[in-house]
């Protein structure tokens, strides 16, 4: 004599469950994905503001950490966002209006450096 219902089909629990494992998969995937693209754009990154503070004749030390007070600034800037959307805060506004001005400047001081150095 056999039950109705066993055999046939799994159960909602297991379904749920390999669902779950699914999902850690693919989110653990993505991870490594994410972690593996940001070494590479870290370290091209790195490579070419070493090389424009190395153009303005920078000494040895800050050459080697201009590169990573910038990047730095970067990652603080987007772990503030993350942490402001954890906390379901809007924080877009306020950072754009702070953090532009500074990528400007950024900016004008990289093209003043390939074009043949900085006035300071």
């Amino acid at each position: 004599m056999s039950r109705a219902g066993t055999g046939s089909r799994p159960s909602a629990n297991a379904l749920s469950a390999q669902a779950n494992r699914i999902d850690a998969c693919i989110r653990a995937g993505g991870a490594v994905t994410v972690a593996g693209l940001a070494g590479v754009a870290g370290a091209i990154s790195y490579s070419h503001t070493r090389q424009l503070a190395a153009v303005d004749s920078e000494v040895a030390w800050r050459t080697r950490a201009f590169p990573l007070s910038v990047d730095g600034i970067e990652i603080v800037a987007a772990l503030v966002l993350l942490a402001d959307r954890r906390m379901r805060r809007r924080s877009s506004e306020g950072v754009c209006v702070r953090v532009r001005p500074l990528l400007e400047v950024s900016r004008r001081s990289s093209e003043e450096l390939l074009n043949g150095g900085m006035d300071v």
